[in-house]
């Protein structure tokens, strides 16, 4: 078994701390997209070499998670002030079934007052805990979306790029057992890694395998780094001894990419190249490519690169 030595977290287990905010729903506004956005938590037990929402203001992302106690009581009072016209994210910059949501539930709490309000939403989550709230995401299946992130069926690569999520083979099988009551389900590949998870072969599979199992539609993203990001990974290809590979992303990003948002973006070409790959295998397959949301006042997203606006997009 592969043993990580030069992690990006500081402690084996994060710590957890109860904490009061003043306000829970915010707006985003991305390329036609209206919404709000949800975050139940601060930090994030899954620990992703390329996770978006770590940020120098908040060093601590992997080993503080900080829990909003009082999530339900902000949100009664909200959801009147900013109405239900628009769907609701959940999450933007963590996982609202990462471990701690066993314990605390509050992910639980806001989706009964979502419910309450009968307002849209939809989910984005690398976890099979969302099990624990079949019963009432199925009573909500009109007026809600569940997208999982799935970035590699090679279980030994994923224990090592996003280590504490919860394996395919369960994310799988909770797409199937939610797809079957009803519940309308997609997957999110994103990111796709240049050199590590951008082969062919298992790409057409996780699409083959995600249709099978009652996906309604795929959507993915290339990788995009900033400085923290890229710190992460070039020390995580040394790590995994695929030293050669800094240089291949320093031609793909830093060389033939852009700049765009405070991110680079990897060269169009090789964009386009496997986007335009992952399309054909959905075409073959028979299922969407892109967010065919059918949410009043969301539109269809399609993946291409410069109209690729996912959940990264939002953090």
């Amino acid at each position: 078994m592969f043993l990580m030595i030069n992690k990006w977290w500081k402690n084996n287990f994060p710590e957890i701390e109860e904490k009061k905010v003043k306000s829970l729903l915010h707006r985003f506004n991305a390329e036609g997209y209206k919404g709000y956005a949800i975050n139940p938590y601060l930090g994030c037990q899954h620990r992703c070499v390329y996770c978006y929402a770590t940020y120098e203001w908040f060093p601590d992302f992997y080993d503080k998670i900080y829990v909003k106690i009082n999530s339900e009581e902000i949100l009664k009072n909200e959801i009147p002030l900013y109405g239900t016209d628009y769907p609701i994210m959940i999450a933007s910059s963590t996982d609202p079934y990462q471990p701690v949501e066993i314990k605390y539930r509050n992910t639980r709490k806001i989706l009964s007052v979502l419910e309450k309000y009968k307002a849209q939403y939809f989910i984005f989550t690398k976890s099979s805990i969302i099990k624990l709230d079949l019963d009432i995401h199925e009573r909500n299946k009109e007026r809600c979306w569940i997208i999982w992130s799935l970035t590699t069926l090679n279980e030994e690569l994923k224990r090592k790029i996003e280590p504490f999520t919860s394996s395919a083979k369960k994310i799988l099988e909770t797409l199937k057992l939610f797809s079957e009551k009803g519940i309308r389900c997609g997957i999110n590949i994103d990111p796709i890694i240049p050199f590590l998870t951008d082969n062919k072969e298992e790409l057409y599979q996780i699409v083959k395998l995600s249709k099978e199992n009652g996906a309604k539609f795929i959507s993915a993203g290339i990788l995009r780094i900033r400085k923290d990001i890229w710190f992460r990974i070039k020390n995580f290809l040394v790590e995994i001894q695929r030293k050669d590979l800094v240089k291949k992303y320093y031609e793909l990003y830093f060389i033939k990419g852009r700049k765009e948002n405070g991110y680079l973006i990897s060269d169009e070409n090789y964009s386009n190249y496997v986007l335009k790959i992952l399309e054909r295998f959905c075409k073959k397959e028979g299922i969407n490519f892109g967010f065919p949301f059918e949410i009043p006042n969301l539109e269809t997203s399609q993946c291409y690169i410069l109209n690729q606006y996912k959940i990264t997009d939002y953090f």
